[in-house]
């Protein structure tokens, strides 16, 4: 799945609050763990050289040592827990040297929080955390953080799978098969119609079985979602969800995952395939951005000649 976690912090507790994610993912699904803050210099502090007309910007005395301190307390609560852990202090913008240090060696896992900036010089974590998630083509882990707390400790258990119908939505399966098996937790699939005239802040999940307008679309969905969770018990899966919701996609995803304790959303992002599928780039990346769970993004792409019509 990955062999490597990135974290980037910017200094903050809000920050922070990505970590208790990575402790849990990192000890059920093992790899390193990558520690990095990234210095980003004051444009106040740019200076101009005349004679060769560049610009380059200086950073304050002393920032890149409290830099350093800081990771060091982080490394010790990682190592601690007998996690393996490595600290690196860049310069730049932010979301560039992420995602730059994320390219550098093959499977590796950004994590990071998203949404609020605390303090000056730190980032503007909603800001940097959205270039990421548009720009980077590694597996991106997004946790929403709302007060500037950390809680040591989380549990899983339930990942939450969306699909659309779609084979590139599929994708995301083999992630939430590792997922669900490395930590003894529920697969939960959902699929949503999206309803006509109903108010988008309002979410339905259908019933099993019975008839009424749009009934034929519904028991597809359902198919669907029983061949996809057949898939995940051939892999080993032991504990297979399947529900068909209806509303708006991404806000039916939302309060779907908002209602179950100890959620996380995994999602494939990219493309759109089939009349009346998602298009998933839109919606990955609403649900990214205003999940109140934390939600595993999975960059996909589909060659030219299998593209589906």
């Amino acid at each position: 799945m990955f062999s490597r976690v990135l974290v980037p912090l910017d200094g903050s507790s809000l920050a922070e609050q990505v970590l208790p994610y990575v402790k849990i993912l990192s000890k059920g699904l093992g790899g390193q763990v990558e520690l990095l803050r990234v210095i980003e210099p004051s444009p106040s502090a740019s200076l101009i050289n005349p004679a060769q007309e560049t610009c380059w910007q200086r950073v304050p005395s002393g920032v890149d040592q409290d830099a350093e301190k800081y990771l060091t307390g982080v490394t010790s609560s990682l190592t601690g827990a007998g996690i393996q852990v490595s600290a690196t202090v860049d310069h730049g913008d932010p979301a560039s040297r992420i995602m730059a240090t994320a390219e550098a060696p093959p499977g590796t896992l950004i994590a990071m929080s998203t949404h609020g900036k605390s303090g000056i010089t730190r980032w503007a974590l909603g800001s940097v955390a959205n270039k990421v998630l548009h720009s980077t083509s590694n597996p991106l882990l997004m946790v929403r953080c709302c007060k500037d707390i950390v809680h040591p400790e989380i549990k899983l258990s339930a990942v939450i799978a969306p699909l659309d119908g779609s084979t590139l939505a599929q994708r995301i399966l083999p992630h939430v098969a590792r997922l669900a098996n490395v930590m003894k937790i529920k697969a939960d699939l959902v699929s949503v119609i999206p309803s006509v005239g109903q108010a988008p802040c309002r979410f339905e999940v259908l019933p099993a079985s019975g008839d009424g307008p749009g009934w034929e679309v519904r028991e597809q969905a359902k198919t669907y979602l029983d061949q996809a969770a057949e898939q995940l018990r051939r892999d080993g899966v032991s504990l297979v969800e399947g529900h068909v919701l209806q509303g708006h996609p991404a806000v039916a995803i939302i309060d779907y995952a908002r209602s179950i304790p100890n959620s996380i959303v995994a999602m494939a992002s990219h493309g759109r395939s089939g009349i009346g599928r998602w298009p998933l780039g839109s919606i990955t990346d609403l649900v990214a951005r205003n999940s109140e769970v934390p939600v595993l993004v999975v960059h996909t792409s589909e060659p030219a000649s299998s593209k589906e019509k």
